[in-house]
């Protein structure tokens, strides 16, 4: 619906409100087509290069048949929290999931780190643009480092607390941040 103002005054005060806006969002928008997305062992430091390496194997054991996507799951997911037959049942019903992206999105063809967002000091969240030949997806994994208690000594590991895929793309492209 398009308003006309009778005003010229108003009207002057909208174009210009109109012209601004148009202006940042092609500010906006230049950005973020023009900023590289952060490489994640640089982003928050060599602590997540072991991180990144276990998202790397992941990927590679669940786009090759001869590694098998329930073996890439139980590596992935070692450290987790999860134990038992929670973790087990977990494992087989993101297998499942995981099996039939190539028949709903194509082939695996590639992927690429695209943001690191760190929460704090215990919690970092890598995100990355997986490549099937008809369609992308964007993975989420999320990783804890559980605080020592007072009688612990040494640092935790980091663990794997919580992975999706999100093939809705929803992602704010305007934001640079992550």
């Amino acid at each position: 619906m398009i308003h006309t103002f009778h005003s010229s005054a108003a009207s002057l005060s909208c174009r210009a409100l109109l012209l601004l806006s148009v202006f940042m969002l092609c500010a906006v928008s230049l950005s973020a087509q023009t900023q590289e997305p952060p490489a994640v062992g640089a982003t928050a430091g060599s602590e997540l290069e072991p991180l990144a390496e276990s998202v790397q194997n992941f990927f590679e054991q669940i786009s090759n048949p001869a590694e098998g996507t329930k073996s890439g799951l139980e590596t992935l997911l070692k450290n987790s929290p999860f134990e038992g037959s929670a973790k087990d049942e977990m494992i087989k019903t993101l297998a499942e999931k995981i099996d039939g992206i190539s028949q709903q999105f194509g082939s695996y063809v590639s992927f690429e780190p695209i943001g690191v967002k760190r929460i704090g000091r215990d919690l970092i969240v890598l995100r990355y643009l997986y490549k099937c030949q008809n369609y992308p997806l964007v993975w989420y994994f999320i990783f804890y480092r559980p605080t020592p208690s007072e009688n612990e000594t040494a640092v935790k590991n980091w663990q794997v607390i919580h992975l999706y895929y999100d093939s809705q793309l929803n992602i704010p492209i305007w934001e640079t941040g992550f």
